[in-house]
């Protein structure tokens, strides 16, 4: 990175959402960073992956690998939320060489990858047109705000235009067909693996944590910065599973003075 460049920061959001989930984090970070906020194949992109691509775990985190390659922005500074955290974590375990330093909000780790309540996505992926019901009801608002969509993930509602859009993209087959095939062979052992490997990680870390969150209790993010080295914790009051939609300015200050 030359003199005067803005050093690039990768934001990964986790299934149902897309990158918009990172808006107003994004927002406040623009003028001192470039921000890289990609839409991975977890069910609100836009854009349909090839038939035969990879999206077990390993396979996403080396998608998120070649993607980092491609932009030449190695090593680079992840910031991650929900199941994206899980793949940080599998990412990070595989390619350490590729991350600077690795910021977690709330997210997918140890048991929880997926959490309790949506651990019948796994299985449910597997059936042919399982995710189709799944899909057709969420187009309905009182699902869509239900504890079993987003009705937990924040402190308030999400806004409706964004809810719609996190929606929308699922009601197409081929979008159907991606996170399917990215939820099927979710399972702990990735994320125990991954954290094993991280226990040797010789980044620097954050663990920035909602202490409201119903999906992933702050012990969790508590662990993490035991478990891996040269981590910080910080427990964000109020903020449940989307820290990016509850506590965006906060988020954002914790994030410019950690990699600044």
């Amino acid at each position: 990175m030359g003199a005067g460049e803005r050093p690039p920061v990768l934001f990964l959001h986790g299934v149902f959402v897309n990158g918009d989930v990172w808006r107003n984090v994004v927002s406040r970070l623009s003028g001192s960073f470039d921000c890289v906020v990609p839409d991975l194949p977890f069910g609100s992109h836009h854009t349909p992956m090839n038939a035969d691509a990879d999206l077990s775990p390993l396979g996403i985190a080396d998608l998120i690998a070649d993607f980092i390659r491609a932009l030449d922005i190695a090593p680079v500074r992840l910031v991650a939320n929900d199941s994206g955290g899980a793949f940080a974590q599998i990412m990070t375990a595989q390619h350490p060489e590729l991350v600077d330093s690795l910021v977690l909000t709330n997210c997918d780790c140890y048991d929880n990858f997926f959490p309790l309540i949506f651990r019948y996505l796994t299985p449910l992926s597997r059936i042919p047109g399982g995710l189709w019901p799944i899909a057709q009801s969420l187009r309905l608002k009182p699902i869509r705000r239900s504890p079993l969509a987003y009705g937990w993930s924040t402190a308030r509602p999400l806004p409706p235009q964004v809810e719609k859009a996190y929606v929308a993209p699922l009601l197409r087959s081929e979008i159907r067909r991606d996170i399917a095939k990215a939820m099927k062979d979710v399972h702990p052992r990735y994320t125990h693996a991954a954290i094993e490997a991280l226990r040797t990680y010789s980044g620097r870390a954050l663990v920035a944590w909602g202490d409201a969150d119903k999906y992933f209790p702050l012990r969790l993010g508590e662990q993490l910065a035991r478990d891996i080295p040269n981590a910080t914790f910080v427990k964000i009051p109020g903020a449940r599973a989307f820290v990016p939609e509850d506590a965006p300015e906060e988020l954002a200050k914790l994030v410019s003075d950690f990699f600044t």
